[in-house]
Parts: C-alpha cells; structure tokens; sequence
C-alpha cells in the first residue's frame, strides 16, 4: 500500500474505535512526526519544553467558550512506537468533539493512511516485520486462540528462534569458510562429518519448529460444524445448550429456523464454528418460497461444513431422513432422549447405529 507524502511527515489519526450510536467515551488520537509536540502545545496552550514527565493535563477549546478536558502523553523519538517524536491525546468526548480536534491537528499535519504508524515502526527499526503482521493480526482477532498466537508473534517468539537458527548456520558456515581459507597449510578447523551432522541438527530443528507450529491462517479458519435434521428435531436447542445463549429462538412450532444461524464454539485449544439452519422437510410437507430458500442455504452451508452432526429426534418413528441426505453425516446426535426410558432408548440409539453407521452421542 502506497501513502502520500514522505514518511518523514508528521501524520495524525484517531487511534481508538468509534462508539456505535455517537455516544461520549473516552477517544485517543494519535500524531506522529517533527510537528507532534507542537500540535499538542498549540492545542493545549502550553510549552511541552518545560514538560519533564511527558504528560500533559489542561482543556482543549473546541470553539469560543466550550472547552473540553484532555490529557497527553509524548513519546520522544528513542521511546516511542513509531521511532519519531510521538503523541497521544485522551479526551472525553463525542465523535464530533474528536473531529473537531483532529482537524485542528491536521492544520500542521496530513491525516494517517492505514497502518501507517506501524509502517513507520517497522522502517524505524522498532519492530521486525513479523511483529508488524501481528499488530495487523491482533486487531483482527476475534477469539483468544487468534489473540494468544499474535501476541506471541509480537512478542518476537519467531524472530528469537530463527535468530539462534541463523547463529548455529553462521557458526558451521564461518569454520568451512576458515578450513578452505587454510586448506593448503593443512589445517581443518571441522572435519567433514561434524559438518554434515551440525546441518543435520539444524535441519532437524527447523522440521521441528514446522511440525509443531499453527499458521495463523489455520487459526483465523476455524472448523465449521453444521446441525443437521429434520424439522423440530431440536437442533436449536442443541446450538443454544452448546454455545450457551440463546442464538436461535426455540418455539414449540414446528420448522421455526428459516436462516442460518451460527456461533462461535471455544474448545480446549481452538474455536468451532457451529451453525444450525433450517430443517430438511418431511415427504409432502407443504413449502413456501422462504421454506425452499432456507433449506437451500442450508444444504449449501452442511456441504462446505467440515464436520455434519446429524439431529435425529429419538421419539419420532420416521427415519426417512436417511434417504434425504445427500451429504455426509460424521455423527449422530439423539435429541429429546428425556423423553424414553432406559430401556427404548437404548433400543432406539442401537437403531440409529444400525441405520447410519455413525456414532451416536
């Protein structure tokens, strides 16, 4: 991505998210850049010169007589994110409060493309390029999974390991480049053996580090699980016992799950995504045009599922859902099994067995 200007700059931008429905809340805006420090004096009337903890606390006048409270924090060049002079403002404010400061910033300043503070991060020499990818991926993360493995990819974890690979190849390369620098005085600083072995080790110690790693790309593409079933076959309330909430509503009328409706699973070392759409119709129900649509869609999310558990209401004597099925089923779930005594239960669970060669949970 291309940004106007020189890097060299200074830029300004709102640096904390928008409130939805332009309530007040506490908004951070953020400069960077020669003018940083000057913007902020000019906003709060004073000299940042004479500031020796690099905090500043005053009120911004936003137009004659409405002031508003603000603190601001500066960063010098050696300290701060960007590797430029750096400020922040915190002010407590609605969003029209906040645009109206950045257009003040933005007079001694251009507005900041995206990413470009840590842009200028990783051109300052503040950070690797793999932390810069995590900053990206911590801002997108919508689980702790995606969260953990960015923090650990800011936090140089993958630059620190390939740094002591890098070592150990430099060290091996540096003795053979020694022995062919004295070969003709016969000395030999490693044998030809010990070579091979020490690649052989760091070779195995990267098939390690691959075979043991999670791209981030994997975490970010959760597993999807669809719920099958027929109409009324409690998928709903298995989809809300699962994720805890009540995703879909649960009505004693039949067929009442017309969309799609998905959540989000957290298990012990990753996230599901597990959706429940509309029943599969019974022979000779009656359908309507939102029935058909959403039975479409459901068929199209259960074939790019990666795992299909089917919802089979033991209490019903139709099974004629086995040959409605033109996706596969990984499990079985009997619902309403509250419903039975011990002994058909386990008559009925041994029949689903039977029918679908399937596990029954």
């Amino acid at each position: 991505m291309s940004y106007p200007g020189s890097v060299n700059e200074t830029i300004a931008a709102v640096s904390s998210p928008s409130v939805r429905g332009g309530g007040a809340s506490e908004s951070i805006l953020r400069v960077s850049g020669d003018e940083s420090f000057a913007i902020v004096a000019e906003l709060f009337g004073v000299d940042v010169r004479k500031n020796e903890r690099g905090i500043i606390s005053g009120r911004i006048t936003i137009e004659d007589g409405f002031e508003v409270e603000a603190l601001a924090y500066l960063f010098a060049s050696g300290n701060s994110y960007t590797g430029q002079d750096l400020a922040e403002v915190h002010v407590f404010g609605c969003g029209g409060v906040v645009e109206r400061i950045l257009e003040m910033m933005l007079d001694r300043s251009r507005l900041a493309g995206p990413g470009e503070f840590t842009l200028r991060a990783y051109l300052n020499g503040k950070m690797d390029l793999s932390q810069a990818e995590a900053v990206a991926e911590i801002v997108a993360s919508s689980n702790r999974f995606q969260l953990a493995a960015a923090e650990r990819l800011l936090a140089g974890k993958l630059c620190e390991t390939t740094g002591k690979v890098r070592k150990e190849i430099l060290d091996v390369l540096s003795l053979i480049e020694a022995g062919m620098d004295f070969s003709e005085e016969g000395i030999e600083f490693v044998t030809r053996d010990a070579a091979a072995a020490t690649i052989r080790g760091i070779a195995g110690h990267l098939e390690g580090i691959l075979a043991s790693s999670i791209r981030y790309e994997e975490v970010i593409d959760m597993p999807s699980v669809g719920l099958a079933g027929l109409a009324n076959a409690g998928k709903s309330s298995l989809l809300n016992s699962l994720l805890g909430e009540d995703r879909s509503i649960v009505s004693e009328r039949k067929a009442t799950t017309r969309d799609v409706l998905s959540g989000e699973l957290e298990l012990d070392n990753c996230c599901a995504a597990v959706f429940d759409c509309a029943g599969i119709g019974g022979k000779g129900s009656a359908v309507n045009l939102l029935d058909e649509l959403g039975r479409e869609a459901a068929k199209e999310a259960l074939k790019n599922a990666d795992m299909v558990v089917l919802c089979v209401d033991v209490t019903m004597d139709d099974i004629s859902i086995a040959g409605k099925l033109d996706i596969e089923v990984d499990i079985v779930a009997a619902t309403k099994c509250d419903m039975l005594d011990e002994a058909k239960l386990i008559a009925k669970t041994e029949e689903l067995k039977n029918l679908f060669g399937k596990e029954v949970v």
